[in-house]
């Protein structure tokens, strides 16, 4: 075993989601390509525009940030940097008007950073006031015709937005000129970054692409634009329709405006997201955990991190964060003992493999993380069952059915999985999220891992931005109730064996409750009526509530089966579960149709008192 905390770590309960500042920071290797881009700036024909396309949380953003560290330190560019989300909260919501004050942020900021610099002589800088005044005064000329205010002072004016917007380009053009071909200084061009302009509406999004285009498509300046590509194809929508009819309209628009497109490396983030993985939870975890083998055990958080997320480092972030907070929850809050639970005890190490798989699900697929809420035990997933509960029609029409349905075969639960996904119109994610259930069934299938993930669910609703659909479902049961019901399947029972061979009830002997959802009804004999087949030790009743469906179940105390593999065979094949619980062995009781709080008496006598009948054989 390993303990996963071998080392002095820096401990916290979560992760920021802020960009980086600096490669010291860049645990997705990220300054290599800003390297590669800082390169092409250098010696780029400007005026130019680069878009860097990827989508929201993929660090577009830090890019931005690592290229400006870069190109600072070189003293032959100067950068300025602009967002669009956050003028836009400022703005009345025309994109002519947040290009307005983008153009505005960007020219202020490159006017002090002028002014400022020590590499700049002094005549420049007198240069420069001259040259701010008129333009921050087009800069208002220009706002005011936008909005069809008037002017201040109730003053008129006879300019066209066309020739205040050609004052506006030559203003700033006349500014870059001054720095970049000035004799004192060493900049030779200037860098523009426009962030977050995917955070705006589309249609507004392409207005402002139009006008910042113009405006800064002047030489010696280049343009860096931090946008989504799918952002740019819904703001088309309006203008040229949909994508499918008019592809090369859409390109053609998106060419004009990019030259250079840079989608961000998301893909080649999974060979650092181990490392970054291993960092981030060494870090968050509240307590150590022991591992069979720290290595296998990345490989596999980072195989269902990676099919939840893509490897888009905030959503990586989000997870990590809120297993982290889930996890102190769990610490901070008394757990069952193995005897109360009547469930094997999971291991840390399957738990947390459990819990981050279902956040996962959670964070990235909601409503296949709430049908899971509402049916836990994934291997009884059939068609009656999700029809009846997640309200599927497993004969609807849809046309990627028949192309994955021999993919979804391998197992009776994947038809199932393939109708909820197909509901949901996730069929794009199919197989990432098949992958993950696959892992939560393996999952449960290991001793108390079934167990755990309910306990999971309960947990994770805390968290959820939905819980009231995805709540677990319980059935509540008054305690006279439980005891009604469990004793007499109890008294079934010994009426059918015999009370000769497993003892007579104790009077005494009620029904309790264990766990929130677990009532158990003991039996053990009286001393003149005790249990006799040799090395069975004890009878619980069991009703369980935490699942949708209630189950009555019989355990048997057998410990030497434990010992004994032929004895521990033979138990299991005669139709008993191994409840990994120090020799506990269980039988589940059918279900019954018309209330699954009642037990099914006809069931249990026709199903389940044969396979006793065996076991009792079998102990002698």
């Amino acid at each position: 075993m390993q303990n996963f905390h071998s080392r002095i770590i820096d401990k916290r309960s979560c992760f920021s989601d802020q960009p980086i500042t600096s490669k010291e920071q860049d645990h997705l290797k990220n300054n290599q390509y800003a390297k590669g881009l800082l390169e092409f700036i250098k010696i780029a024909d400007a005026p130019i525009t680069i878009g860097i396309q990827g989508g929201w949380g993929s660090g577009k953003t830090s890019l931005i940030n690592l290229l400006q560290d870069e190109l600072d330190a070189t003293q032959e560019t100067l950068c300025v940097t602009v967002n669009a989300w956050q003028q836009s909260l400022f703005a009345s919501g025309s994109g002519g008007q947040i290009a307005l004050g983008l153009l505005e942020n960007a020219y202020a900021e490159l006017y002090e950073k002028a002014r400022n610099s020590r590499i700049l002589g002094a005549n420049l800088k007198d240069i420069l006031d001259k040259t701010s005044d008129s333009f921050f005064g087009a800069i208002k000329l220009a706002t005011t015709l936008y909005t069809g205010l008037p002017l201040p002072g109730g003053k008129e004016t006879s300019q066209r937005p066309s020739q205040t917007f050609k004052l506006l380009k030559a203003k700033l053009n006349e500014t870059v000129v001054a720095i970049t071909e000035n004799q004192e200084n060493t900049i030779s061009r200037i860098v523009i970054f426009v962030d977050d302009l995917d955070r705006i509406q589309p249609e507004v999004a392409v207005e402002i692409l139009d006008v910042l285009k113009n405006l800064f498509d002047i030489e010696h300046c280049i343009s860096v634009l931090a946008i989504d590509y799918d952002v740019v194809i819904k703001g088309l929508r309006k203008k040229f329709g949909e994508q499918g009819r008019n592809q090369r309209e859409f390109r053609q628009y998106f060419d004009k405006i990019i030259q250079i497109p840079f989608s961000m490396p998301v893909g080649a983030y999974r060979h650092n997201i181990p490392a970054m993985l291993e960092r981030l939870i060494e870090a968050v975890l509240p307590a150590a955990i022991e591992v069979q083998n720290q290595e296998d055990f990345i490989e596999d958080i980072t195989y269902t991190m990676l099919r939840a997320t893509d490897g888009v480092p905030r959503s990586i972030k989000r997870i990590i964060n809120t297993v982290s907070l889930l996890s102190i929850i769990d610490t901070a809050t008394p757990g069952e003992t193995e005897k109360s639970s009547q469930h094997a005890s999971a291991s840390k190490e399957l738990q947390f493999k459990i819990l981050l798989a279902a956040v996962c699900l959670q964070v990235s697929f909601p409503d296949i993380y709430k049908a899971l809420c509402k049916l836990p035990d994934i291997g009884n997933w059939n068609e009656e069952i999700t029809r009846n509960t997640w309200q599927l029609s497993m004969s609807e029409e849809n046309e990627h059915l028949e192309n994955l349905t021999d993919e979804f075969s391998s197992y009776d639960w994947e038809p199932s999985l393939l109708k909820l996904i197909l509901h949901y119109e996730l069929e794009t994610k199919s197989y990432e999220i098949r992958d993950i259930i696959f892992e939560l069934h393996r999952l449960t299938k290991e001793p108390g891992g079934l167990h755990a993930l309910k306990k999971t669910l309960r947990s994770t609703n805390i968290t959820d931005t939905d819980s009231g659909e995805s709540q677990l479902a319980t059935m509540n049961i008054v305690k006279e109730d439980a005891h009604k019901n469990c004793r007499q399947v109890l008294e079934t029972l010994l009426e059918k064996i015999g009370d000769d061979r497993l003892g007579r009830i104790h009077g005494r002997k009620v029904t309790k409750k264990e766990t929130e959802d677990v009532w158990t009804l003991k039996h053990n004999g009286l001393t003149n009526y005790p249990i006799l087949p040799q090395g069975l030790e004890q009878i619980d009743i069991v009703l369980n509530t935490e699942d949708s469906t209630p189950c009555f179940t019989i355990d048997f105390l057998i410990p030497k089966a434990k010992k004994n593999p032929t004895l521990y065979n033979h138990i299991l094949a005669a139709g008993f579960n191994d409840r990994g619980l120090s020799g506990w062995f269980g039988i589940d009781l059918p279900t019954n149709p018309t209330n699954s709080l009642e037990p099914n008496i006809e069931g249990f006598m026709s199903e389940t008192l044969p396979c006793i009948q065996k076991l009792l054989d079998i102990l002698g």
